[in-house]
């Protein structure tokens, strides 16, 4: 050490500022909001189903209710993928050999991961959805509303009359496109099977002690739940 350094004492240890400590914490949080989740998806069903009481003009209205009903299914069915993935992923992750008796590894030890696998690449949503809710029937005793369940189901073809041309070119088939007021009829209900269906799923698994990462924690979406009034069940009838 020199005489110069010496006399100046020790380098200062260098610390961030408040504001670079709260730059930083949002860093953080913007680079986490930014990873895809599948969760995230009933933010924007929530959002689209919002706007269609605001909307005056009949065919905004009928284009918010459309993209309600594609993004509830589309939920769904990415919810599905990841609860099937989060089984695979605690199946083929090293068990910790104390831990093999504990939840949540004693729930799901002895499974085969070449089903789980084939589900995954290849399985339709259907199958993917049935062996979930077996799973969580098996070990907590609780089965999904079958009234949630049929609705699901009759949403998937409403989905797929938006977005399929096999349903275009033969309407005698599979009937008429949804005008704007039965879309908005449909979208209510796709919002809330896909709130229903998350928060099923999400407690399920909760107490299997297997969260699924995927879905944020409620209150990340409280404010938009708050403020979006939850439709009565009307059911499916006369729209098929």
């Amino acid at each position: 050490m020199t005489a110069e350094k010496a006399r100046r004492g020790p380098d200062p240890v260098w610390r961030p500022d408040f504001n670079e400590i709260i730059r930083r914490m949002h860093k953080e949080e913007m680079r986490s909001w930014l990873q895809p989740k599948s969760g995230d998806l009933l933010r924007d069903v929530i959002y689209l189903q919002a706007s269609i009481s605001g909307e005056k003009n009949s065919k905004i209205r009928g284009i918010y209710a459309r993209a309600t009903i594609v993004m509830g299914v589309a939920t769904i069915e990415a919810v599905t993928n990841d609860a099937l993935a989060t089984i695979y992923e605690l199946l083929t992750d090293s068990i910790p050999s104390e831990c093999a008796a504990e939840p949540p590894w004693c729930y799901f030890i002895g499974k085969s991961t070449r089903r789980i696998l084939s589900l995954l690449r290849r399985g339709s949503f259907v199958k993917k959805r049935d062996y979930i809710l077996r799973q969580i029937e098996r070990n907590t005793g609780d089965v999904i509303e079958e009234t949630l369940l049929k609705n699901m189901d009759q949403l998937r073809l409403f989905r797929n009359r938006i977005v399929h041309m096999s349903y275009q070119y033969q309407p005698g088939r599979y009937g008429p496109m949804l005008n704007s007021g039965q879309a908005a009829h449909v979208a209510a209900l796709a919002s809330d099977c896909a709130h229903d269906y998350l928060d099923f799923l999400s407690y399920e698994f909760s107490e299997l002690k297997l969260p699924i990462r995927s879905i944020r924690p409620h209150w990340h979406f409280d404010d938009d739940l708050r403020s979006t009034p939850r439709s009565p069940s009307y059911g499916m009838a006369g729209l098929t």
